[in-house]
């Protein structure tokens, strides 16, 4: 019941960070200054690969597999 309701609480907590990242890299794509159209989304997108790389972390150990397992499997599925 406990990892069942952990795991839950981890899906949930990636679908909230994935739609705030989402609508912060389309509101940063129409901006007007140059500094903010073309770098910021880059780093909006190297946060979102940090964060999804931790979730794989979190999960592996989650299911008790090695943290590092999580993200490399993860890390593929991004790429």
């Amino acid at each position: 019941m406990k990892k069942s309701q952990s795991l839950i609480l981890l899906l949930f907590e990636f679908a909230i960070l994935c739609f705030g990242l989402h609508y912060l890299h389309i509101g940063l794509g129409l901006s007007h200054s140059d500094e903010m159209r073309i770098i910021m989304p880059i780093l909006v997108d190297i946060a979102f690969l940090a964060m999804f790389a931790s979730f794989g972390g979190r999960l592996a150990k989650l299911f008790g597999i090695a943290p590092m397992a999580g993200k490399i499997v993860l890390g593929i599925i991004a790429g």
